[in-house]
């Protein structure tokens, strides 16, 4: 059953709530990482001063557990620093998913489903569906790519396939990053420029320019 607004919403939702989460617990763990960094600082001071002349072997196998310690700290840090920049870009990817669903306009017409609006995040993607877009047809013939239209035009695209369906229009089509409403095969296409020409097209005196 294909994914809804309210349902993508709800799950961009609670990936945001578990990043807050991962955040918290990433800075617990740096805390932890330096409230225990200074005790261990001096306890190894104390213990070489204690044993710096009668122990020196077991000092030096002090020191260099000490020296592996602090290393493992320094690495720790580094990699804490590298995981909390990656969650801090990915919680603002999911971010910009949030912005894109509130705009997205809650719209319905008859029984047809709502349009699907999808960004994509990367290029090759993008250009993997593009390829694709002939495929389309062999599988629904309401389905088409749009990509080369400006969301103006997407959006006039849209409203004039409502006016086709409803007025028995029999062709609605795009060329050249412009849409045509023809009413039948022996009549000229009427070139759509605005939202406001399909309601002066009720009127079959009107004819928007060209």
């Amino acid at each position: 059953m294909p994914e809804t607004i309210t349902s993508i919403e709800k799950e961009n939702n609670a990936l945001k709530r578990q990043i807050e989460s991962l955040q918290k617990d990433f800075s617990k763990l740096q805390i932890m990482i330096e409230s225990k960094e200074s005790p261990k600082q001096d306890g190894a001071s104390k213990e070489t001063k204690a044993q710096m002349h009668s122990f020196q072997t077991s000092l030096d196998f002090v020191s260099n557990e000490y020296d592996t310690l602090n290393a493992f700290q320094i690495e720790a840090k580094n990699e804490f620093k590298k995981l909390n920049s990656r969650l801090t870009e990915i919680a603002m990817k999911v971010n910009d998913v949030g912005d894109a669903l509130e705009q997205i306009q809650h719209r319905k017409e008859d029984d047809r489903p709502s349009p699907i609006i999808c960004k994509f995040v990367r290029r090759n993607s993008k250009v993997i569906v593009t390829k694709q877009r002939r495929e389309t047809n062999k599988v629904n013939p309401s389905v088409r790519i749009f990509d080369h239209l400006t969301p103006k035009n997407q959006q006039i695209l849209f409203e004039a396939k409502g006016f086709k369906a409803r007025n028995d229009y029999q062709y609605c089509s795009t060329k050249n990053s412009a849409v045509y409403l023809r009413k039948y095969a022996n009549f000229r296409a009427i070139r759509i420029n605005e939202l406001h020409d399909l309601l002066r097209l009720q009127n079959s005196n009107y004819v928007p320019s060209s």
